[in-house]
């Protein structure tokens, strides 16, 4: 039992190290005006169908939660191919169709064209790095611009009685064209449960802050549904 004890409180470490660096972050966040800070919702699901040759189909769909849990902002169709290439690096190619309304009376679409680059580490024999290397064509209300982002990840899986669950965290920054520089930056914490042999539950939470957006600070609890086949 303590050694059991221990591996949760070593797991658990990374998130707690995170709450110090986000609880800064947050209370300034929260001395903007209500504009500039919001809580949101993002309940995704996610379907891979697996094919011969380590080819994958994906299908993607959301619908999230802003202003405070209290309408619909952001939904989301996509559908895509992932290819992995041995059990140390995958890559993908995605189209979403992306309607948002970032705030009341502004609607915005955009259609989305991404490929991703994943590498993955074994740092030791139970923690493990990636970096996704994601890049984004983006036509937005008829106008064309680009976006790469990097989103390196850090996790451990463990063991708690006959569930194995995977507690992570990253952090992700992106390169907009639009403005020629690196205008947007998020962390996350969570944890993959796996609660059937087709279904997996990523649950996280996400701190996004953006100087060139409105709201530029969004508190995020996410649970994406992961169905495979």
């Amino acid at each position: 039992m303590p050694n059991r004890i221990r591996t949760v409180m070593i797991s658990l470490l990374p998130g707690i190290l995170l709450s110090g660096i986000l609880l800064p972050v947050r209370v300034v966040a929260q001395t903007a005006t209500d504009t500039e800070h919001e809580a949101q919702l993002w309940p995704d699901v996610q379907a891979t169908i697996n094919l011969k040759d380590r080819w994958s189909l994906v299908l993607f769909g959301t619908a999230r939660l802003g202003r405070g849990w209290t309408a619909i902002n952001n939904e989301q169709l996509g559908v895509g191919v992932t290819k992995r290439l041995g059990s140390g690096f995958s890559t993908s190619l995605m189209y979403r169709r992306v309607y948002s309304q970032p705030q009341p009376g502004r609607n915005v679409v955009e259609d989305r064209l991404f490929g991703d680059l994943t590498p993955r580490w074994a740092l030791t024999k139970r923690w493990q790095l990636s970096d996704r290397n994601r890049f984004e064509w983006r036509r937005i209300d008829g106008r064309t611009s680009f976006r790469y982002r990097n989103r390196p990840q850090l996790e451990r899986p463990i063991s708690i009685g006959e569930k194995r669950i995977t507690p992570y965290i990253s952090f992700e920054t992106f390169f907009d064209s639009r403005f020629r520089e690196w205008s947007r930056f998020q962390i996350y914490t969570g944890t993959r449960i796996p609660l059937s042999r087709h279904l997996t539950l990523d649950g996280f939470y996400m701190h996004q802050w953006d100087d060139r957006a409105r709201p530029g600070y969004i508190d995020v609890v996410g649970a994406q549904w992961r169905f495979e086949f």
